[in-house]
């Protein structure tokens, strides 16, 4: 009796492929679990550094915590980075790959909130983890541990870093890390974020320059002696002319704004001293740089004998790349997981709080966002962050988990009451478990590492990142 022998052939020429992937599969399953045992570990780490509650460069309670988790476990760490007391770099493995999670654990001014569904302040007028930055540092924390465990086995073979930051929206601590070089030998790193939808983001952020600007000069009288002096009025107006002019002329995914914040004088007498606050929020790192350098450019050439002109940078974000080939990977491991499973007490819980606000009710499912490639899309976002700066080092993946439902406010007290419920661990385990998976994914699949670094290579080619921090910020 004949046998078609072509399926037994397909599966012998395939069986390397075949078994790659099941491999692979065995895998993404034990960190899975690994991440699942730990479960009670790491909710009890979320939930610590829920009730320390501490603002921006004062996380010490925070930073501690995960530095001394991280230090138990073996990693090496370098503290108090570029003299930020709680900004730190944990790292552990040798060689290529270098793989880079990024931790957060500031809370919220005026977000203090028990986990009850109602407004209900645990500390009045106090600090409050409504951004959910206490599920973000640990959700990255257990996914460095779940790769430790792997490598310790010898199923892994990598370098895994956590670096512990802050100040994400506002200062922006990484700008601080780039400048020291902490991100020049990284492959690939991975920043997630909780949020209202579970999804993973082709969306680039826009690069924002603030700064001050400080004229001043000699007293001058205008009327009686000085009618054609040059001082700190005249000064003040050029360079305004030149910020309006270029406001005027600017694309519409290119803002400039300015704001006189200080300018008092009588007439006839011309102030002595003006300030004048200005931010450039563009879509495209170069556009924000080209304005820069222009308003930089007239600056210096008000600066004589009467008038002093001084510029001192605020703030700097470099726009943030995204990376569609890894991107896209994210998206199959988040349809591989599956949604986030809730309980009828979530659900309760839920549409109690939102009886309480008065809003519609959500069912709270987790609902995966369809990946959409909108990389190319030039239009201003109208948000930065500091996670711009280490995406032009190496490709940097960014998404969002679900950890409340839609309509509750985020950095408010809405947000603190989930962020130490079940609903927010949930959130956090999923994001972890995310990028396990793809981290396995990137070191066990160079096609893939082939076709992520052709991308970053093609999207960075016009420019080599330059920092525009320096020691002058306020800190």
């Amino acid at each position: 009796m004949e046998r078609n022998i072509l399926p037994f052939v397909f599966l012998l020429l395939n069986m390397p492929s075949l078994l790659s992937q099941i491999g692979l599969s065995f895998l993404k399953n034990e960190a899975i679990q690994f991440i699942d045992h730990n479960k009670e570990h790491w909710t009890r780490l979320s939930d610590s550094i829920w009730h320390y509650a501490e603002p921006s460069f004062k996380e010490y309670k925070s930073s501690r915590l995960i530095i001394e988790t991280l230090r138990k476990e073996g990693f090496r760490i370098s503290g108090s980075i570029e003299a930020f007391p709680t900004v730190f770099m944990a790292e552990y493995g040798e060689g290529k790959p270098i793989i880079g999670l990024y931790g957060e654990y500031d809370a919220d001014f005026n977000a203090s909130n028990k986990t009850v569904p109602r407004r209900e302040e645990l500390v009045k007028e106090g600090m409050g983890h409504g951004g959910a930055h206490n599920l973000l540092g640990v959700g990255s924390l257990a996914t460095a541990l779940a790769i430790k465990a792997l490598m310790d086995t010898k199923k892994l073979s990598c370098t895994i870093r956590y670096y512990g930051s802050t100040a994400e929206g506002t200062l922006g601590t990484r700008a601080w890390l780039a400048r020291g070089g902490f991100f020049k030998d990284l492959d690939l790193s991975l920043y997630w974020h909780p949020a209202p939808v579970t999804a993973a983001s082709t969306r680039t952020w826009d690069a924002l320059i603030d700064f001050n600007v400080l004229i001043t000069s000699k007293k001058v009288d205008v009327l009686r002696k000085d009618a054609n002096a040059h001082h700190c009025q005249s000064a003040a107006e050029r360079i305004l002319s030149t910020i309006i002019q270029t406001k005027q002329a600017a694309a519409s995914s290119n803002k400039v704004n300015y704001s006189i914040a200080s300018w008092k004088n009588e007439l006839g007498s011309p102030p002595d001293t003006v300030l004048l606050d200005v931010r450039i929020q563009c879509s495209r790192q170069s556009s924000a740089l080209e304005i820069f350098s222009k308003i930089k450019k007239e600056l210096n050439t008000l600066s004589d004998s009467n008038v002093t002109c001084a510029l001192e940078l605020k703030r700097a974000h470099h726009q943030f790349l995204p990376n569609v080939t890894a991107m896209k990977q994210v998206f199959v491991n988040m349809q591989s997981l599956g949604p986030i499973m809730y309980s009828k007490e979530d659900l309760a819980y839920t549409q109690q709080l939102q009886a309480f606000l008065k809003k519609q009710n959500d069912t709270i499912v987790d609902q995966l966002i369809p990946f959409q490639d909108v990389s190319a899309d030039t239009t201003l976002y109208g948000h930065s962050s500091d996670i711009g700066e280490a995406s032009w080092f190496a490709p940097e993946i960014y998404f969002v988990v679900k950890c409340l439902p839609l309509g509750m406010k985020m950095h408010h007290w809405q947000g603190t009451a989930f962020t130490a419920h079940a609903i927010g661990h949930k959130g956090m385990l999923q994001a972890a478990k995310i990028m396990a998976m793809t981290i396995i994914d990137y070191v066990q699949k160079p096609d893939l590492q082939k076709k992520i670094h052709e991308e970053f290579k093609q999207t960075t080619r016009h420019y080599t990142y330059q920092s525009l921090v320096d020691d002058t910020i306020k800190k």
